[in-house]
Parts: C-alpha cells; structure tokens; sequence
C-alpha cells in the first residue's frame, strides 16, 4: 500500500507518468508504422534488384554477341586487305611495264605534236614518215 498511497497523495506524479508511459506508446506505435514502411520499401528495392539482375543478364549475353560478331567482321575486313596487298603485289610488274608503255606513247604523241606542219601537206607528212624510220633504225 506504500505506492499506492504515495500515487494517490502526489497527483502530479500520477499524471508525469501516464503521460510518460502514452509518450512511450506512441514512440512504440510509431516506430512499428516506420518498421511497416522500411520493410515495404526493402521489398520493393529487392523485387528491382531481381529485375535489373535479370536485365543485366540479358544485356551482358547480348554484349557477348555483338562482341563476336564484331570479331567475325574484324577477321573479315582482315582477310580481305590481305587479299587485297597481295593482289597489289603479284601485279606490281604489270604495272610497271603498263606504265613504261604509257610513257612511251605518250612521248610518241608529243613528239608528233612537236612536228610543225609546212604549208606543203606532203611534206609535212613525209617529215613524220622519215622521223618514225629513223627512230625505229635506231631501236
């Protein structure tokens, strides 16, 4: 009867600690409802976790495809300049000759441009004959 007797003689006590014990209960309810929502917001955050896995999944298979097929292209384009400065080099003679033979017709047409024509068109045309003999006796 100690306490009781203490409680019903000190009303201000009485009512500091009901006050103090909704206060506890309303911290208590409160901290529940904000467990509620932080454990609702870790479900959400995990079911986006496994969704974005997935798509990471998908995106790095996809990674691995492009990548080899750019492999593929890249040996490809490889070979084919291979074939290519190999082409170039087995006709690297032809070339050469094809452009001595171009340089020698060439001079041949200036050398006829160089020839100036006389009124006499038979002469003209005499001097052309005689100059094509005379450089084909010195060949």
């Amino acid at each position: 009867m100690g306490i009781i007797s203490i409680l019903m003689g000190n009303k201000n006590l009485v009512i500091g600690l009901i006050l103090i014990g909704l206060i506890l209960i309303a911290l208590t309810a409160g901290a529940g409802v904000y467990i509620k929502i932080l454990k609702a917001e870790l479900a959400t955050a995990e079911a986006e976790k496994v969704a974005l896995t997935t798509e990471l999944g998908v995106s790095n298979n996809s990674i691995k495809t492009l990548q080899g097929s750019i492999d593929q292209q890249n040996a490809a384009v490889d070979r084919l300049k291979s074939a290519a400065d190999a082409r170039v080099q087995s006709h690297a003679v032809e070339i050469a000759a094809a452009t001595a033979k171009a340089n020698t017709y060439r001079q041949q047409a200036l050398d006829i441009l160089k020839i100036m024509p006389t009124t006499d068109k038979c002469k003209s045309a005499d001097d052309l004959i005689n100059s094509e003999i005379s450089k084909d006796g010195k060949k």
